[in-house]
């Protein structure tokens, strides 16, 4: 993939084509703090799938730098292009930073003229340009990614939550919509076609198939990595570990408000181990050498029918056996491959003592080859594309 992004394969601008519009970023320094890797490669793919469907090379990208409003990041971002991506300017200060950037987009998509425009996220100011163009441009194709639908927050972001719940009243006016959930179409009486995309497996992802750990290999134990909050089910994680006493070690990795309940779990019970936060690739190489994953969702503090969990492909993808709660928009077809924990957990040391190892490595391996056929955004931009001829 890095090929493709590469300045020897720098696109040549030009009117018409296809232009993606998204909030990315090749600055991995970045990581964790202004953007999400999950679905900072998501845009990534989505990008590449659009390249690779263009035989002429035309396709652009015009995108926002994610960074911390001011006075966390710099008060002004300016205009910049990296591995075909124009970055444009925008004043970074809440509210203000989505409106001087759609000016911006207005600017450059009229400049453009693209035929077909594939949108990640949706956010107000950007859908009014998006409408004012199409408007002028009706033969011109809008498709939009509604990859999540954030909570009411406090001060700004309340206001910022506002507009962008908003801006999805104008998803109508465009011409296909890929929701990650049915509830975003139903909730907000979206009447454009709509594609549903829950997520799947980037090519990030697919890579941790070539693991070659052996089953001898793996050690008994249990993994919880994500944020440390209460909608990830950590708090209710710890609480049962204790009761049912389960023969099995559970480590913990990452940060978050929970952070210091875990620690103290820790300390008093020599069967929760918690690592603190680590690299991406540090825990990958310790998930592969474990049993268990837990991957677990509850509406405390979010709204999970907006949501999809997407560490949930990761773990998917992994030579571990997936023990989940059955969170909202759980894949059917996905349930057979999971081991499914009730909502208080209550059957959590029964499904740990039920898999026996031997097993669980070939389930795990079906699991694997069932995800490359039926969850992978290549697949997903093969049929978004396909839906344009």
């Amino acid at each position: 993939m890095a090929e493709l992004f590469s300045q020897k394969n720098k696109i040549i601008n030009k009117p018409g084509g296809t232009l993606f519009i998204g909030n990315l970023t090749y600055d991995t320094k970045l990581s964790g703090q202004a953007y999400s890797e999950a679905a900072n490669q998501v845009q990534m793919e989505i990008l590449q799938g659009l390249r690779l469907d263009d035989a002429k090379a035309t396709v652009q990208s015009a995108a926002m730098v994610p960074m911390p409003a001011f006075p966390n990041g710099k008060l002004i971002s300016k205009k910049k292009s990296e591995d075909n991506v124009t970055y444009l300017p925008f004043i970074n200060l809440p509210i203000i930073k989505h409106f001087s950037y759609a000016l911006g987009l207005l600017l450059f998509i009229f400049t453009q003229k693209p035929k077909k425009i594939f949108v990640y996220n949706s956010y107000f100011f950007q859908n009014i340009t998006l409408c004012l163009y199409k408007s002028l441009f009706p033969s011109s194709k809008i498709a939009i990614f509604v990859q999540d639908v954030l909570p009411a927050g406090k001060g700004m972001r309340s206001l910022q939550t506002m507009l962008d719940r908003h801006s999805l009243k104008f998803l109508s006016k465009f011409d296909l919509i890929l929701p990650i959930s049915r509830s975003i179409i139903d909730d907000f009486n979206i009447c454009t076609p709509s594609i549903l995309i829950q997520g799947g497996l980037t090519e990030k992802i697919i890579d941790l198939f070539g693991d070659d750990t052996t089953s001898t290999e793996k050690q008994r134990r249990a993994v919880f990595a994500g944020a440390l909050e209460e909608y990830n089910g950590i708090g209710i994680l710890l609480k049962q570990w204790v009761i049912q006493n389960p023969d099995v070690e559970l480590h913990i990795f990452g940060k978050g408000t929970l952070a210091e309940l875990c620690k103290k779990y820790s300390e008093e019970n020599s069967h929760i181990i918690y690592h603190g936060f680590s690299s991406h690739a540090d825990i990958q190489k310790f998930i592969a050498q474990s049993t268990y994953i837990f991957v677990l969702r509850y509406d405390i503090g979010i709204e999970t029918k907006y949501f999809f969990p997407s560490k949930f492909w990761e773990s998917m993808a992994s030579d571990a056996v997936v023990l989940c709660n059955e969170f909202s928009n759980f894949p059917d077809d996905l349930r057979q491959y999971c081991m499914l924990l009730n909502d208080d957990l209550s059957n959590l040391k029964t499904s740990l003592a039920s898999v026996p190892h031997s097993a669980a490595i070939a389930a795990i391996k079906k699991r694997q080859q069932h995800m490359l056929q039926n969850h992978t955004w290549k697949s997903h931009m093969k049929k978004i594309i396909q839906y344009f001829k």
